[in-house]
C-alpha cells in the first residue's frame, strides 16, 4: 500500500514548492488566498501517520515515516527549483 502513495506525497510536495516560489517571487496570480488556506490546513504529522499505519514494528514505522517525509521534501525542492528555473529561462 505505501509504495503507491509515495508518488502522491511527491506531488503534494511539488505543488507546495511551486506555490512557495510564486509567493517568494511575488508573482501575480488569480488564486487569491485559496491555496494559502488549504496549505494552512495541511499537516505533515497526520500524513506521515497515515502513511506508516500498516507498519508491523516501531522500526518499520520509523522507516516508512522517514521515506514519506523524504518524498515530501524532495517534491517541495523539485517544485520550487522547477518554477525558478522556468522563470529564469524566460
Amino acid at each position: 500500500m505505501n509504495r503507491e502513495y509515495l508518488g502522491h506525497l511527491f506531488e503534494v510536495g511539488f505543488n507546495v514548492g511551486v506555490l512557495a516560489c510564486i509567493q517568494q517571487k511575488g508573482l501575480p496570480h488569480h488564486y487569491g488566498t485559496d491555496y494559502r488556506e488549504d496549505l494552512a490546513q495541511l499537516k505533515s504529522g497526520p500524513l506521515l501517520n497515515a502513511f506508516s499505519k500498516g507498519a508491523n514494528t516501531p522500526e518499520e514505522k520509523r522507516i516508512l515515516r522517514e521515506s514519506a517525509l523524504l518524498q515530501l521534501q524532495k517534491g517541495y525542492h523539485t517544485g520550487l527549483h522547477f518554477l525558478r528555473e522556468y522563470l529564469q529561462h524566460f
